[in-house]
């Protein structure tokens, strides 16, 4: 086998969490999926997927420093050290370890696109919102930290290293594809991510759905308008081919009869905005979810400029 094979040989067809497992990493069943094997040894916290586009390929992500990723081979020579040909050569004599307790590392996962492994990754080394905390969400934009700290929020917020908002958004099935990124003068999506659906928290006794296109809009109406059984949902901008059913089945999914509400900003990309929520009403075919539409009065305006006007909400203490 040459040098090029040998190579391929190793990232696809030794399975990288029983190498972890060999080297002393235990896999931590609570934040792992069936995509995704989440593995600690000491202070280290990895994340290890396959790559669905290069046969199968493991590979590995570090939460505790981004640099530290890739294959299997960068893998074991960011930890046992040496040149390209020491890794090799301790590849070459790696066998599956035995006498580890059953759980230890996951046998199989299904296979996902690297983009979207990284996504995952990423979203797993991010920090929950202590308190509701947070100086652009509570300051700039008059968020109450009540709101962002409640149960119906609960991990549908981050902050990031550099102490970005973060909001997940989802496909079906619930599967993280992509987050948000805000912060002063700052907006961006994951590198690689899709732009699904951010969805706050379900409960069964929900009777109520807000849609908008922005998560800062959904969330600056629900706390102008609180209602303790209502669901929130956003686009992160137009609704999408993809975004539709998404849309379509959260109307249907809802567990009471009851009300959805868009808010909608005051411009024709509002405007296009509730014409698209409305055909994914119709498609539900929910006749017992009643539909309207709340705009702020003033042109170009959405319902954060309504909150921000306002003025500060009186600071809720934190826990001593």
């Amino acid at each position: 086998m040459n040098r090029t094979a040998e190579l391929k040989h190793f990232k696809t067809c030794i399975p990288l969490p029983a190498y972890a497992a060999s080297i002393g990493y235990v896999l931590d069943a609570k934040d792992s999926t069936k995509r995704m094997a989440v593995m600690r040894r000491g202070g280290d916290k990895i994340a290890i997927q396959r790559d669905s586009d290069r046969d199968g390929h493991w590979f590995y992500y570090s939460f505790r420093d981004e640099r530290d990723h890739g294959s299997i081979i960068d893998f074991d020579q960011s930890r046992n050290g040496g040149s390209l040909g020491d890794v090799r050569r301790r590849l070459r004599n790696f066998s599956p370890p035995s006498g580890l307790a059953a759980g230890s590392y996951p046998t199989t996962l299904e296979p996902v696109h690297r983009d979207l492994g990284a996504v995952v990754a990423n979203w797993q080394g991010f920090q929950p919102l202590p308190f509701g905390q947070h100086d652009y969400l509570n300051l700039a934009r008059q968020l109450p930290a009540e709101l962002l700290g409640s149960p119906r929020l609960a991990d549908r917020l981050r902050v990031d290293h550099r102490g970005n908002a973060v909001f997940p958004f989802y496909a079906a099935g619930g599967e993280l594809v992509g987050y948000a990124l805000r912060n002063e003068n700052y907006k961006s999506f994951s590198s690689g991510g899709i732009r699904g659906v951010w969805a706050s928290k379900c409960f069964a006794d929900d009777t109520a759905l807000l849609f908008a296109e922005g998560v800062i809009t959904a969330l600056s109406y629900h706390a102008l308008h609180p209602d303790p059984h209502r669901r929130l949902f956003a686009t992160g901008g137009a609704v999408s081919d993809l975004q539709r059913p998404l849309l379509t089945a959260a109307i249907q999914n809802l567990p009471h009869p009851g009300e959805l509400v868009i808010a909608q900003d005051h411009d024709p990309a509002g405007e296009t905005f509730m014409l698209a929520i409305l055909a994914c009403w119709e498609a539900a075919g929910r006749p017992d979810v009643t539909c309207r539409t709340m705009t702020p009065p003033e042109p170009g305006s959405d319902f954060n400029d309504l909150l921000r006007a306002l003025g500060p909400a009186p600071a809720s203490p934190q826990p001593g």
